[in-house]
This record gives C-alpha cells, structure tokens and sequence, in this order.
C-alpha cells in the first residue's frame, strides 16, 4: 500500500510474523481496486483524517496542554493522521511514525504544526516516494517524474521550494559570505536546526542546539535573509557542530 492510502478496515487478528518469529496484531484491508489482504496494525489507522508536518519545530506533547511538552520533534513534511474530534485549543491528537526513533507515535501536536490542507498533503506524499528512489538510470526517470507532478498539480503547495530545489539544484544563487561579526553566541530558543548549508530549503538539518548552548562563530552570510518575520543573517558555526544557523535563533 502507498502512503497516504484509503482502504476499507476489517478485524484485526494476531499472527506470527515470518521475518522475526514473534506475534503481532495484523488487520484485514481492502483496497479500492478490490485486493485484500492483512497489514500491520501499527501501519493503518482507523478513522481520522490526513495531515501533514509543516514547523520545522513539531513538538509533540502528551496531552493538549502547553506544560506537557515532551522532548520529541517530528521532521517537517512528515504525512499524519490527525484525529478532529480531539482537537482542544491549539492542539489535536495525530498518529505518525517518527523516522529517527523507527516507531510510531501517538501524541498531541499543536495545530499550528500541521496542515491539512491537499496539496501540501499529496506533495509530501510524492516528495517522500521520490526521495526513496535513487537519482541514476530507471529510478531518476521515476524521480523526476514525481517531482514534476508535484510541482504541476499542487503548486501552491508549502513544499514547493523544496521541490523546486530539487529539481533544478543549480538554480541556486551562490551565498556570499564574509569574516563573523562576533566569535561566541548561544541559541536561545529549543531544537535549534543546524544545517549543512545556508537555506531552510535546499540546507539539510544535521544537527540541533537547545535553548543557552553556546557557539563558535567562523563566518556569516553577507545578505540578510527572511525567516517568518525575522530578519536576519545566516551564521557558520564550528562548534559544538559544524554548520549554519540562522541569526533569529541565536544571541
């Protein structure tokens, strides 16, 4: 079954699995082509709706109160399944699997996180098959075409940078940099991204600071950039991590 896949639940049954010799809950599924099968029950949700991880910073908390944060983030783009009916406030109950931890989580994330919307939804959805796919021969066919797709049918899609950056990597304009202004500063928020390059877009996240870890600065982005509504440069730090922050994140 792709991701994202509607199908029509049945019962669920325990069974052992052949690949580990150990018993798990599998469901009867049936897809709208008519096949049917059983799939793991932890890999179908029953009920809610689909929505998709849009905050670089999706906190998860284990009830929908602000006190109750827990210390794990889901990576942006991440396809959820949302509950509406547990929505309170600013928060909603979701279902997803969390890629670094390699199992699935159940929590509460702020609705702010999140979109529902269509076309962020199924770009995620064809951004994340492509990514699975090598970039060489009958695979980058496959690829393109993926990514093409996304950015024809949903264009107004929040994920359309990222896309574009992918499909036209050289269309990037060259980051100026020159000598830091100042050679020691701390992050002052949680869950800091530190990335590879100067972009929240084509800039892969390697690393996180948390709120008071201080930094050694080497350099800085020449031009000012806009995140949200800060204004701000991109800076090269060289410890604890190499990589690059953005300005609003650090004092």
């Amino acid at each position: 079954m792709a991701l994202g896949e509607r199908v029509i639940a049945g019962k669920t049954r325990k069974a052992t699995f052949a690949g580990d010799g150990k018993v798990y809950d599998f469901m009867v599924v049936r897809r709208d082509t008519g096949g049917e099968g059983v799939a793991f029950a932890s890999q179908v949700t029953d009920g809610g709706s689909l929505a998709v991880v849009i905050d670089e910073k999706a906190i998860l908390f284990k009830s929908p109160k602000a006190v109750d944060a827990t210390s794990i983030i889901l990576p942006r783009k991440t396809v959820a399944v949302c509950f509406p009916e547990t929505q309170s406030s600013n928060f909603i109950e979701i279902k997803a699997y969390d890629p670094e931890a390699q199992t699935y989580r159940q929590n509460y994330i702020r609705t702010s996180s999140i979109s529902r919307k269509d076309d962020d939804i199924q770009s995620s959805i064809l951004l994340q098959t492509a990514l699975t796919l090598k970039n060489e021969g009958a695979d980058k066919i496959r690829r393109d075409t993926l990514l093409e797709a996304a950015l024809l049918d949903y264009p107004n899609s929040v994920f359309s940078p990222d896309i574009q950056a992918l499909v036209n990597p050289n269309t990037a304009a060259v980051i100026k940099t020159e000598p830091a202004s100042r050679r020691s500063m701390s992050a002052n928020d949680d869950n800091v991204a530190v990335r590879d390059l100067p972009d929240q877009v084509a800039g892969r996240v390697i690393a996180r600071l948390y709120d008071g870890d201080n930094v050694t600065v080497k350099e800085q982005t020449s031009a000012v950039f806009t995140i949200g509504e800060q204004n701000d440069r991109w800076y090269h730090i060289t410890s604890p991590v190499d990589g690059w922050v953005f300005g609003g994140d650090l004092d």
